[in-house]
């Protein structure tokens, strides 16, 4: 992670019952890999009619269409132990310090840019924040697909709320508590070609389209133009490994053409020129 160091801030409200901490609860008793967490409150049940958040900030250095937010994670561990489905936590995304706020959870406008870390028949599966996980899980989100679609500048404050709101009735529930929160913020190539071998591509110089060869058939696969400089120009989600790509509207000029498979995992890169 660059410079400066995401923040972490526990709003200062009244009721707010997340704490940090060694938690001495029925269930949580420690964190996920040491002794303290996240947790609603470290050492009561979590009340009744409640809504506590906390939140974590990073000042961007990049826009957000450049090399670093390809590869844009969001991980964390956590453990719920909840009483019903209306006790529940939520983790929502702000790409403009706090103006607009996106639930990652449940956001029928945005879900198409997430991708989760277990997929399903039905598309991506967020983490479920209610019930009882029955100890720790692992989960996380890609937001590169996210940040290229809302266009971040750099400089810009973004942030994620953890929100954890409970109904009327007490069950006295040691409530949500979160570990190994970490913003992953990586480029998947080092502007290089990789795996030369196994990926081709032709013809090249390009002119119009250019045709596509991976040595291992796959489906779904995405494709995704970089500039000379690491910058996003263009994706092609849901290909074949051999495909043709329209790349007529390139201004002319040096490029890199990535390949990866359907759980976004980084797979091979090629050079091209653009005439």
């Amino acid at each position: 992670m660059s410079d400066p160091e995401p923040i972490l801030n526990i709003e200062n409200a009244p009721n707010n019952v997340w704490e940090t901490g060694q938690p001495q609860k029925t269930n949580f008793t420690t964190g996920f890999n040491s002794l303290r967490a996240i947790v609603t409150d470290t050492l009561d049940a979590y009340p009744s009619n409640d809504t506590s958040a906390f939140v974590i900030s990073y000042t961007t250095h990049e826009p957000s269409n450049s090399i670093h937010w390809a590869n844009f994670d969001l991980s964390f561990d956590y453990y719920v132990d909840s009483d019903t489905l209306t006790d529940y936590g939520t983790i929502e995304f702000s790409p403009d310090n706090g103006t607009t706020w996106i639930n990652l959870l449940n956001d029928p406008t945005y879900d198409s840019y997430l991708s989760w870390d277990i997929s399903g028949p039905n598309g991506n599966i967020p983490p479920t924040l209610s019930g009882s996980s029955n100890g720790w899980i692992h989960r996380s989100v890609s937001l590169g697909n996210l940040g290229t679609y809302l266009a971040i500048p750099a400089g810009t404050i973004i942030q994620w709320r953890f929100t954890f709101t409970s109904d009327g009735n007490q069950t006295n529930r040691d409530g949500l508590m979160y570990d190994n929160i970490y913003l992953d913020i990586t480029p998947p190539l080092g502007l290089e070609e990789t795996n030369v071998e196994t990926f081709q591509i032709s013809p090249n110089p390009v002119y119009s389209t250019i045709e596509t060869h991976f040595s291992e058939t796959q489906e779904n696969v995405s494709y995704v133009v970089h500039s000379s400089e690491g910058r996003l120009i263009k994706q092609f989600p849901k290909q074949k490994t051999e495909t043709t790509l329209n790349l007529d509207a390139l201004n002319s000029g040096v490029y890199y053409l990535s390949i990866y498979d359907a759980d976004g995992n980084f797979l091979a890169s090629k050079k091209f020129i653009k005439q």
